[in-house]
Formats: structure tokens, sequence, C-alpha cells
């Protein structure tokens, strides 16, 4: 368990603003561990890292943490390290609950085999909101999240719930044939609804 007081949380601060964009300054790896074995990061804050979190544990909880100006801010189900690829537990579950993104390229790539949850999340202005795996099954969970301004919201394999999208550019990208699932879903002011299909007007709800 990493906590600390969010008027006082923990910093992962790497590249300064004029260094080489291809640098490489993680934050934190996860490994897989023992069956059942759970970690939990809360009230952390991440800041200009090529990745704020790397789980491959699949089975972590993060929770109002803050990434900012980050390539990948949180990498959930698989990880890179000492050129070893490390895939999280099928039965495994990372759940990311009220955490704010700004300015990230990628601000979550979730899944790969394990399943991945993600509730009450801000995202603000990235390149790219939620990058999912190409699993066949939909085993990601997008819920009550809010995209504003960001490039392209959600591309792969994903079930979207009670989200709001407000200014945004793409809002679901299909990868791969991949099929995003979308319910009760708020947009407003948002170009693209899916590919290249455009929105038929604001407030549009999806279902």
């Amino acid at each position: 368990v990493l906590f600390r007081s969010p008027a006082a949380p923990i910093s992962f601060v790497g590249m300064p603003s004029d260094a080489r964009a291809h640098a490489e300054w993680n934050g934190i790896l996860l490994e897989p561990g023992a069956a059942g074995r759970r970690h939990e990061l809360r009230a952390c804050v991440f800041r200009r890292l090529s990745v704020g979190v790397q789980d491959a544990a699949a089975n972590t909880l993060i929770e109002r943490c803050a990434f900012c100006n980050c390539g990948t801010a949180v990498n959930a189900g698989l990880a890179f390290h000492d050129d070893r690829v490390l895939v999280g537990a099928a039965h495994g579950a990372s759940r990311i609950r009220f955490c704010r993104f700004g300015w990230c390229e990628v601000a979550m790539q979730l899944g790969f085999h394990s399943r991945a949850e993600a509730t009450r999340c801000w995202f603000l202005e990235c390149e790219l909101g939620i990058q999912t795996s190409s699993d066949e099954d939909v085993q990601q969970i997008l819920e009550r999240c809010e995209f504003e301004a960001c490039a392209v919201c959600v591309a792969g394999t994903c079930c979207v719930t009670n989200c709001i999208f407000e200014r945004n550019g793409v809002l679901f990208r299909t990868v791969g044939g991949d099929l995003t699932v979308r319910t009760r879903n708020l947009c407003a002011q948002c170009r693209i609804l899916m590919d290249g299909a455009p929105t038929e007007g604001q407030g549009l709800l999806l279902q």
C-alpha cells in the first residue's frame, strides 16, 4: 500500500519540460506476485514521465491519483522491464478510481488478458484517453468518467456507461474490428462519434 494525504501527495516527477521526448523516466512498476496479492496506490502525483504506473500485477487499486504530461499514464495488465514483457494474470482486475489525467499522450492502456475497470475519472486534453486490448470479450469497463477536449477518447474493446464527452475530437475508434459497447452516455460539441461518422447533434445521448 502506497498512500499519503491528498493535501501532501507523494510525487513522482520525471523529465524536465525541455528534455528529449524519447527519454525514459518511469514511475512505478508492479510485477506479478502471488495469487490474491493486492497493491494499492492512493493520492500520488505523476508528472512528466514516460510511463507513470505499469501494473503487471493486474490486481491493483489506483485511487485519487493525478497524472500530468505523461507519455502513458497507466498501463494496466501489461508492463515492460529490462527487455522483458510482463503480462497480468487472466483472473486479475485492475481498478482505477477518482483519478485525473491531463495533457497525456495515452492516459490509460487497459487489458491484454486481464480485466480493468475505470470509474469516475477525468481526462483533459489527452491525445488518447483509453486504449484497450483487442481481446474478443468486452472485459474493460469505463463508467461515470468525463472526457474534455481529447483528440481520441476511447479506442478498442470497452463497455462505456454513464460517461460525459465534451468538446472532443473522436469519441470511439475501433481497432481491428473491435466493438465498443456504449450505453447511457452524454455527448456535447464533439466532432466525430465513431471513426469517420460525424455526430448528429449536440447533447447526443448514446444508447
